[in-house]
């Protein structure tokens, strides 16, 4: 059965009016998964807001430069008609948000199903009063940093955590903040897509396509690691691991990556990550087509993490954030579609890796 999708749904998904046009005139699709899939294209490459310009002027790639420049712009856009770009149809999403921590405002926000789902996000932040309030404090001086409010997929996670998180991204150049909040963004849109569309609720928050599995569906994560310290001859515990993946619609290429793993992802004791993405909604058992980078935190690992006699303390490394890149070509192209294992054999003066399965 197909699923369909009007504007006015999409909408509620993600509060910028290029892309719900644009999702629902792509209706109906196979299934979730495939709705979610032309929603990242449409996020990614093809957002815009209707403002009298149509075409090829409307977009731009997302180069890092691209990015930049249009991270910086803080000022309104002037009110003549215009036609926007992709970069312009985010920070209409963005806008669309309440403060992250601001209980006040959220209860007086008018009673749409886009404030509901932000109220229902938000309610681990609730519950801490004086972290919500530091939380909500903290987003002013980012949003005079970068122009617009703090976004993360707020669902299940405490005050602190999102704190945290705001205060590391503070660092950030501006265009690389802008493709992380794009990137959260997205997270938060294909979690209520798949709410709006099943209704069964908003799904868990995760990576592209991580929305609630049926029970039919796979329980394995379909890109899994496992890191091995050849110094000790033992796994490599206490590692943090990150996920990224280069946006839809950027050139073959282009250096610009989003984080879509799993947060707060480290080896375990056996230096395994099993994690990293959450099992696909159809079953697939690899990850959706694209290119990936696996970033290796080895020179932050945690200190007294290693097996019985074997203690892992943090030093100084050769290469203390060892990364690998790879790419999963789309179905039909090249091997059968198989789970994706990246095993990292590492040394302090060198590493290596090779395809799993």
């Amino acid at each position: 059965m197909g699923v369909s999708i009007t504007s006015s749904q999409a909408f509620t998904a993600c509060g910028c009016a290029g892309f719900a046009a644009a999702l629902a005139a792509r209706s109906p699709f196979a299934d979730v998964e495939a709705m979610i899939e032309a929603a990242r294209a449409v996020w990614w490459g093809e957002v815009k807001k209707e403002m009298g310009g149509e075409g090829e002027r409307g977009r731009v790639s997302l180069s890092p430069t691209s990015i930049l420049i249009h991270a910086n712009l803080s000022s309104p856009p002037p009110p003549t008609p215009r036609p926007q770009t992709p970069i312009a149809g985010w920070l209409e999403a963005f806008a669309s948000h309440p403060v992250l921590g601001d209980a006040a405002k959220l209860a007086s926000a008018p009673p749409t199903a886009h404030t509901a789902l932000s109220a229902s996000e938000q309610a681990a932040v609730g519950e801490d009063a004086p972290g919500a309030a530091a939380l909500a404090a903290a987003n002013g001086a980012y949003a005079a940093r970068f122009g617009h409010t703090f976004i993360a997929c707020a669902a299940g996670r405490s005050a602190d955590e999102l704190s945290a998180n705001l205060h590391a991204r503070m660092a950030n150049p501006p265009y690389a903040e802008l493709a992380a909040a794009a990137a959260e963004q997205m997270k938060i849109t294909e979690r209520r897509l798949a709410g709006v569309v099943g209704g069964g609720g908003e799904g868990p928050p995760g990576p592209p396509g991580a929305a609630a599995a049926p029970a039919t569906a796979s329980t394995r994560s379909p890109l899994t690691t496992h890191v091995l310290d050849t110094s000790v001859g033992a796994p490599a515990a206490g590692v943090p691991v990150t996920l990224l993946a280069r946006p839809p619609g950027a050139p073959p290429g282009a250096r610009v990556w989003v984080d879509v793993g799993a947060r707060g992802a480290a080896t375990d004791g056996d230096g395994r990550v099993g994690g990293l993405l959450a099992p696909r909604l159809d079953g697939g058992v690899e990850p959706p087509p694209g290119a990936y980078r696996l970033e290796y935190g080895m020179g932050q690992r945690r200190r007294g993490g290693g097996p019985a006699g074997h203690p892992q303390q943090c030093q100084t490394t050769w290469s203390p954030t060892p990364a690998v890149e790879f790419e999963v070509a789309p179905p039909g192209v090249g091997t059968a579609p198989r789970h994706w294992h990246v095993p990292l054999t590492w040394a302090p003066h060198g590493y290596s890796t090779y395809r799993g399965s």
